[in-house]
């Protein structure tokens, strides 16, 4: 089991397989492999990397320029004081023409401007030389230098458009990348992003959803794509329990099993898994198996591998007594409960989980898991792994990640890039690049709490 801390401060608990090391202690840093272990980045690739890093991710000076007044800023990449695009457009020019392209001067000035002086640049470098910066950096740069140094040319929602595209119509849809895109962004930025890409590729963000995607999935893409989603810090306390009360009610309705004066004294005073294991401990084996079963196929969705589990690996007298307790104790035939469970997932409603998970705030939903979690034996993202399988559930977990923590949810996209079998450029490039400005420092810096490396030295 890990545990994990909510925007409040509550501890939360959840299975290992759901991954939400939020606030974790730090497992060991896992030893240096060859190359028939992990594989690292190539080494142009790795070498731009320690460069790439070196810019962006190490603190600069507070008083690096005191020109304006700044707001809070969180990114890495702030407006480069004295900026001459002149001067900067010489520099590339320069270094794209010479011998073996200096490669350093692209990345010393691209990664230390803001992304709109980066647009200024582009402009004044096709003034001056009637030439794109783009295509003249895609003529003589080659593999991931390449796809980061154009994706830094780009603007946000350019960049998003951009890798929307390519989720989407290459071998295979990315529904991960999809999802993250869609979840992490304002709802400006998905508006923007959603006019960029008609312009730039002739359709609708949401007819490429639709021919790409299907399901309950697609349903909750296209909730997203609407940019409904409430942005204010206000929380409403009214709301958040009658969110919780939908929830419960549209994913699971679990009879409660009395065993005696003593286990009701035991359940208020403990919690979680402690509660489950003692109250466990309290049944006869007949009852718990029943309970186990009543659990497995009426909580959100059935739990299959529990049903077989139990079926197979019992005798026949206790089946015989595991169904007899079954029947008394919830007033319906294992049997019925068992084909009810395979025919269809009991009570849920996934529009409603859809419909408030993409409309409330972050500080909204924190409230909805501590009132949900009062009123349902699992807590939320359990009930959403017990039968959710696929898209639809890793999309509605994510939504759940994103509301605690952005920076813990964007964390851990770098870490499971990094903790693969061979190293996911994709990933790391495209996060590196979307939050350099928005709250890669605070990335930065959960990345260290959660992993105990930092993510600098962790990649190069």
């Amino acid at each position: 089991m890990r545990s994990f801390l909510l925007l409040d401060g509550e501890q939360w608990s959840c299975q290992e397989g759901l991954q939400f090391p939020w606030r974790v202690s730090p497992p060991p840093p896992p030893p240096v492999q060859s190359a028939t272990g992990r594989s690292l980045p190539n080494r142009k690739a790795k070498m731009f990397l320690k460069k790439f890093f070196k810019s962006i991710v190490n603190k600069r000076d507070s008083d690096e320029d005191d020109s304006f007044e700044k707001p809070e800023f969180h990114g890495t990449i702030p407006p480069y004081p004295n900026f001459n695009p002149r001067k900067d457009a010489i520099f590339l020019e320069e270094a794209i023409n010479s011998r073996n392209v200096d490669e350093d001067t692209i990345i010393s000035v691209l990664v230390q401007r803001s992304n709109a002086q980066r647009q200024v640049i582009k402009q004044t470098y096709e003034e001056s030389t009637g030439k794109s910066l783009a295509e003249e950096l895609k003529s003589e740069l080659r593999s991931h230098l390449e796809d980061v140094v154009l994706g830094l040319l780009m603007t946000p929602p350019q960049f998003d458009a951009f890798i929307l595209r390519k989720a989407t119509k290459c071998l295979g849809t990315d529904e991960d990348v999809l999802v993250e895109i869609l979840t992490s962004r304002t709802n400006e930025e998905i508006r923007e992003m959603e006019r960029v890409f008609g312009e730039e590729y002739g359709e609708s963000l949401e007819e490429v959803i639709k021919s790409e995607t299907d399901g309950d999935f697609a349903m909750a893409l296209l909730a997203m794509l609407k940019a409904h989603k409430n942005e204010s810090h206000i929380i409403d306390m009214d709301l958040a329990k009658k969110d919780a009360r939908a929830l419960f009610e549209a994913g699971e309705e679990m009879d409660g099993i009395d065993i005696s004066s003593l286990a009701e004294e035991l359940k208020s005073e403990l919690r979680s898994h402690l509660e489950d294991v003692v109250l466990g401990l309290l049944m006869t084996p007949p009852q718990f198996d029943a309970f186990i079963l009543r659990k497995a196929t009426k909580c959100l969705g059935t739990d299959e591998d529990v049903l077989v589990e139990i079926l197979t690996s019992r005798t026949n007298e206790e089946i015989r007594e595991m169904e007899r307790v079954f029947g008394e104790e919830y007033g319906e035939s294992l049997e019925e409960a068992l084909f009810e469970a395979g025919e269809e997932m009991d009570g849920i409603d996934i529009s409603v989980f859809i419909d408030i998970l993409t409309r409330r705030n972050g500080f909204q939903l924190a409230k909805t898991f501590k009132n949900y979690s009062k009123i349902s034996d699992v807590n939320l993202p359990k009930a959403l792994d017990m039968e959710l399988k696929g898209d639809i559930e890793e999309c509605l977990i994510d939504i759940v990640k994103c509301a605690w923590s952005k920076p813990a949810f964007f964390a851990e996209k770098l870490h499971k890039a990094m903790e693969r079998h061979g190293t996911c450029e994709d990933t790391l490039m495209r996060v590196m690049v979307s939050r350099s400005e928005v709250d890669l420092k605070k990335i930065i810096a959960e990345f260290q709490i959660m992993y105990g490396k930092s993510l600098q030295d962790y990649i190069v």
